[in-house]
């Protein structure tokens, strides 16, 4: 659950409804992949009018790989937002290659990285489970 202070941030970030794309990506062949989107900082997605994510809070930091491997690198904030009866948003701090779950979406986070002084998430969206 989201401490109290974090709300406002989330709203702010829930309610822009500007994407926009990267350069190159840092996992081999991301050019290439079907449905990758980049989301700038303090900037939202809307995909399939169901999925919202929200990109910020991107910084330099040590983070535990799936592996369990301890590396240092880009992190960022998402907050994504699944409508449905009852709305749902998740805060998560992520890094390259970790892949999420959102009702039936999985998010592959592909880069995350900087151009033009603005920073950026790079995401590959797919509806079902993930590939192993």
């Amino acid at each position: 659950m989201l401490e109290r202070n974090w709300w406002p941030v989330m709203v702010i970030a829930l309610l822009l409804l500007v994407a926009c794309t990267g350069p190159d990506s840092t996992i081999e062949g991301a050019k290439e992949m079907e449905n990758t989107y980049g989301i700038a900082s303090s900037a939202q997605l809307v995909y399939n009018t169901h999925l919202r994510i929200a990109a910020g809070n991107i910084w330099r930091e040590e983070y535990v790989d799936e592996q369990g491997v301890t590396r240092t690198g880009p992190t960022a904030a998402l907050w994504i937002g699944l409508d449905g009866s009852a709305p749902q948003v998740t805060a998560v701090r992520v890094h390259v290659g970790q892949i999420l779950t959102a009702g039936p979406y999985t998010i592959r986070v592909v880069e995350i990285g900087q151009e033009r002084g603005s920073a950026f998430v790079r995401v590959q969206i797919t509806e079902g489970t993930p590939a192993p």
